[in-house]
């Protein structure tokens, strides 16, 4: 963390990406403070196969990801609930943000 943040400019986000299982398994990687940011992205994938309709899929279990699981001392803001949802075509990442949108504009213009 310490050789990304030294390339970035002072108060710009970092996201830490990663799960619970990953997070808290095995060797337990402590609380997200010790990386220096607060922001965590839950790899959680709800589902392993391609989603034909994701905004309606995540509508249907939504409640089973932002499930208040904390993992190194946070809520994740970011889900990332399937790696292939259909949109436009192409097959992406399909992921959710328990921000607002004045919250979220406000995240990223940090990193602008």
């Amino acid at each position: 963390m310490e050789y990304v943040q030294d390339r970035l400019d002072p108060g710009h986000p970092c996201v830490i990406y990663s799960g619970y299982y990953f997070w808290t398994g095995g060797n337990p990687s402590g609380p997200v403070e010790n990386y220096g940011t607060k922001l965590t992205w839950d790899a959680e994938l709800a589902a392993e196969e391609v989603v034909p309709q994701p905004r309606s899929y995540y509508h249907g279990m939504e409640h089973w990801g932002w499930n208040n699981r904390v993992w190194g001392g946070v809520k994740p803001i970011y889900w990332q609930f399937t790696w292939a949802g259909r949109v436009d075509g192409l097959n992406v990442d399909c992921d959710a943000c328990r921000l607002s949108k004045e919250e979220h504009k406000a995240l990223w213009q940090r990193a602008a």
